[in-house]
């Protein structure tokens, strides 16, 4: 509950803020009362009391102040508009729908379909207790969409107080874009995840190796489970294939000698033997999905960059030497201000996806914001895009 929210940080903030008009004390007593039930029917005496705390100067100067604690982003858009909630025959605008956000927890599973193509997409919450979830998502997919909130550069982040958002946005695009955030889940993921089509996500136990090399029955089962490991399932393993579809565990893992290695690829196919000395399973999972990076909240972004209250510069010393790139094309309009900011960060983005100067995936950055309608289509094109292109590897074409 945002009002409560407010209230609560009022007395938390250094310094600390009053409430302005002493009669809405009660008020304030009565949104800290309601704020345990997790079953409430707003009546017309919640919505009064709203109404005065959210006309009060001090609640205000609070709210003004909420890149220091951990409040909803929607929260002002709904606190302004109390008199059209309050109303019994309210319905809920597309508006309105389009500015409820909840917390993601867990996976939420999406199908639909654009110009007749069909979707499947994974909704996965990035909170970092989240995260150890990922894993069971990460299957053979096209594109990861990756969501960054641009106007989070003032924020810190709910688990830490002490980390900025944004910077913990851009470490962790780093840790995908380099496959970092793969191998930790790997590591820390149950051996047997539910929802996973993939059969093991853990190294092989240690009793399949011994320091004379696995026995024939080892290498035997090896083998016979080599076809598991990959996500495309095929009775024959040619190179492209292998080149393009990522293992989470190889047997190959407990194998000591390039002789077990070609005992294991004799069984399975010749094409593989080629491939897996070079490719270790854990090294390229997420190396050829590409991102498409949204640079969400583009409207926040610009409402704070024009207040001035709190600078970019503040948080990132290095926008203060930033110049806009030439082949920056700013919105028709667009306040000068609000354009460097906002490719300021686009590139701190893009400086981590060029510098490994791989061809093998790609970041398709955008500027977003919640109501935008076309986000949809940008994915579509994406999407399009990736999958020529990845077509055109396999075939030696690109």
């Amino acid at each position: 509950m945002p009002l409560w929210t407010i209230v609560s940080a009022m007395t938390t903030l250094t310094p600390p803020v009053a409430i302005a008009n002493p009669s809405n004390h009660p008020s304030a007593e009565y949104i800290r009362s309601i704020a345990p039930l997790s079953d409430f029917d707003y009546t017309e005496e919640f919505f009064e009391h709203a109404k005065c705390l959210w006309d009060d100067e001090g609640v205000k100067a609070c709210f003004e102040r909420s890149n220091e604690y951990q409040l909803i982003d929607c929260a002002q858009y709904f606190l302004d508009r109390i008199d059209s909630l309050r109303q019994s025959d309210y319905t809920p605008t597309d508006q309105d729908l389009l500015r409820c956000r909840v917390l993601t927890s867990g996976i939420f599973e999406t199908r639909f379909q654009v110009d007749k193509v069909n979707f499947h997409m994974f909704d996965v919450g990035g909170q970092r207790d989240e995260r150890r979830k990922w894993i069971q998502c990460f299957n053979d997919v096209t594109a990861i969409i990756f969501v960054a909130a641009s106007s989070s550069y003032n924020m810190v982040i709910r688990e830490d107080n002490s980390t900025n958002r944004l910077r913990e946005s851009l470490d962790l695009f780093r840790s995908i874009w380099t496959n970092r955030a793969a191998r930790s889940q790997t590591a820390s993921a149950p051996q047997q995840p539910r929802h996973s089509a993939l059969p093991a996500l853990a190294p092989a136990p240690p009793s399949q190796a011994s320091p004379s090399g696995p026995g024939a029955h080892s290498v035997s089962k090896r083998a016979s489970f080599l076809p598991g490991c990959y996500s495309m399932q095929q009775p024959q393993f040619d190179v492209a294939s292998c080149q393009t579809r990522s293992p989470l565990h190889s047997p190959l893992d407990g194998a000591l000698c390039s002789e077990d290695i070609r005992q294991v690829s004799q069984q399975t196919s010749p094409g593989l033997c080629p491939c897996l000395p070079v490719y270790q399973p854990q090294n390229w999972f997420l190396r050829t999905i590409s991102v498409i990076l949204f640079l969400n909240k583009q409207d926040m972004l610009a409402d704070k960059i024009l207040a001035g209250k709190s600078k970019l510069e503040d948080y990132f010393p290095e926008y203060a030497r930033y110049t806009l790139p030439p082949e920056a094309t700013p919105d028709p309009g667009e306040d000068p201000k609000v354009s460097r900011a906002k490719f300021f960060i686009r590139d701190e983005f893009l400086k981590i996806s060029t510098a490994s100067g791989t061809d093998k995936h790609y970041c398709y950055p955008h500027f977003t914001c919640a109501v935008d309608t076309e986000n949809i289509r940008r994915v579509f094109n994406d999407c399009r895009d990736i999958i020529q292109r990845m077509h055109l590897r396999q075939y030696e074409l690109l």
